[in-house]
């Protein structure tokens, strides 16, 4: 180890090293990331001189030994590296380098990095992006900063571009591994990572989460959800007067979960997300990866709150992946100057796993997110010709600020965000399906030119039976004769225990009359826990 660090830092063998060399060699075994000379040379000087007095103290040397050794020029061998386009991916693995680095206590110098990045999807992300969003720009309508015009202004004048941005992330659903990290437009204009470091309102991007915690406490896909105004006091964790509307503005009066989701409505999510529990679906949050920012409030069911590409992709991926989380990570090795791997470590994956959800619930969201692609909100994927089987959602959030698009294969999960540094209005009807779902599609298209396409998602055991739609339970004879009942094929960890039947409707109910109001659900008294402070702006879809 020795000959190799001498060499690494000095260029020279062992058996030639000086005393002041040396010394620094010895200091450096402390700590190999803190003070390595590539890192931070006033350290390792200060760690040196350490050593030397330790030497000094047991007699090694003497003091005047000492005194020249500290006085001695250090000749350090400059790093070798490639010469490196300082891009977004190499952002991203700096970051993640630092972190391994100083968790793993690995020597800083002479390293070879090994990444998870796809070059040719990377490639392909980042021209999605710069022409789909001039053609933004050319949008009628559209008055902000130009790209062009900003390369136009001479250098001197140009400041901060001001023109909109986009990111994009894709992520392997069975490992975390990150295949592409796009943080913006270029990043030789902006050095901002907006893939890792913009932290924007993911609105209704974040409303399967909500039915997944949901699913997991008992409801089931063909619940049925009133979708009518909220009433005051309706919803724990809300200010009696919050009532947040529908996009379209139009309200009806009842409609399956499955339905709710596909067509993104805002009432009965915030219902559904009423019945999971504000506690449990911010548990949820943090266990597939958004680690900070939730809000306690209900505005938290409609993506009220920040959160990076990054962490929606990986948020994303609990989908595909039956309700497992794994964490994201884009260095796959790390080697020593002797190409010996210092990371992973022996027996050491080096991902991290977490079960997020129960894996029916997660299907059951899958299997509606398929749905809003083939006839929902996402359908404009399908028009744009990418036809693989896939699921994922769109997310608009207030006045057109920030436009999402999140979706998967069986094998990859995607996000893209489009929008402005200063969060303001794009263009008018700027959706998700508008701005993000094109470059969506773009990336999905290249990954499965390059194999990395699935003919199906993951199967689980299905089984039936006889349920209630009010209830979500096992149906009685009163259901059947409100009308209430239904067969459900649901994943077997889904169903209701067998004796689990609904208490709303009586064994022996009468028949009710035609237009009477037996075939309504009772009303229900809702516990009032008001917010001192209001909920954040209402995303629009």
């Amino acid at each position: 180890g020795i000959e190799a660090a001498s060499r690494t830092y000095f260029e020279k063998p062992a058996s030639d090293l000086t005393l002041s060399e040396a010394a620094m060699l010895a200091g450096i075994i402390r700590g190999p990331n803190a003070f390595s000379p590539f890192k931070d040379i006033e350290a390792a000087r200060a760690e040196r001189n350490v050593t030397l007095g330790r030497m000094v103290h047991y007699g090694h040397i003497t003091q005047a030994d000492a005194d020249t050794a500290k006085n001695e020029s250090l000749k350090i061998r400059p790093k070798h590296r490639r010469v490196i386009q300082d891009t977004y991916v190499m952002d991203a693995v700096r970051r993640e380098l630092d972190r391994i680095l100083e968790e793993e206590n690995i020597e800083y110098g002479g390293l070879t990095v090994i990444t998870t990045i796809d070059h040719t999807i990377q490639r392909a992300a980042e021209l999605s992006i710069e022409r789909n969003l001039s053609k933004v720009e050319k949008t009628p309508g559209y008055w902000h900063q130009t790209r062009k015009k900003w390369l136009g202004m001479p250098a001197a004048r140009r400041g901060r571009p001001e023109y909109v941005q986009g990111a994009c992330v894709v992520i392997e659903n069975r490992s975390g591994a990150v295949l592409t990290v796009v943080g913006g437009r270029n990043a030789n204009e902006s050095k901002y990572n907006r893939a890792i470091q913009a932290e924007r309102q993911i609105g209704s991007i974040f409303k399967p989460f909500v039915y997944m915690t949901a699913f997991n406490r008992g409801m089931m896909p063909q619940t049925w959800i009133p979708d009518g105004r909220i009433r005051p006091g309706e919803i724990d964790g809300a200010p009696r007067s919050w009532s947040p509307s529908n996009s379209d503005g139009k309200y009806g009066s009842y409609i399956t979960a499955e339905d709710a989701l596909v067509r993104s409505r805002n009432t009965s999510s915030v219902r559904v997300g009423n019945y999971a529990g504000l506690e449990k679906v911010n548990q949820t949050a943090i266990d597939v990866g958004f680690v900070q920012g939730v809000p306690n409030n209900a505005s938290t069911y409609l993506g009220a709150w920040e959160a990076t590409p990054w962490q929606v992709a990986s948020a994303y991926t609990v989908f595909p992946n039956n309700g497992d989380w794994y964490r994201p990570y884009i260095i796959q090795e790390i080697r020593n100057a002797n190409n010996e791997r210092v990371y992973p470590g022996k027996g050491d994956s080096g991902k991290l796993v977490v079960s997020a959800a129960e894996p029916g619930a997660t299907w059951c969201v899958s299997n509606i997110l398929q749905k809003v692609i083939d006839r929902g909100t996402g359908r404009r994927v399908r028009s744009l010709g990418y036809l693989s089987p896939c699921a994922g959602k769109t997310g608009t959030t207030d006045q057109y600020k920030d436009a999402w698009f999140a979706g998967y294969t069986g094998t990859l999960t995607c996000a893209v965000w489009v929008g402005m540094d200063r969060p303001q209005k794009i263009i008018n009807r700027g959706y998700g399906s508008t701005l993000a779902a094109p470059i969506w599609a773009d990336v999905m298209k290249t990954a499965d030119r390059l194999g990395y396409a699935t003919p199906k998602f993951k199967p689980l055991r299905m089984t039936s039976a006889l349920l209630c739609r009010w209830s979500a339970k096992r149906a009685t004879n009163g259901c059947v004769q409100h009308h209430a009942a239904y067969t459900a094929h649901v994943p077997a960890d889904m169903l209701p225990a067998p004796n689990d039947y609904c208490t709303i409707h009586p064994l022996r109910a009468v028949a009710p009359r035609a237009g009477g109001r037996a075939n309504r659900p009772p009303p229900r008294a809702v516990p009032v826990n008001p917010e001192k402070r209001p909920p954040k702006a209402i995303p629009l879809e």
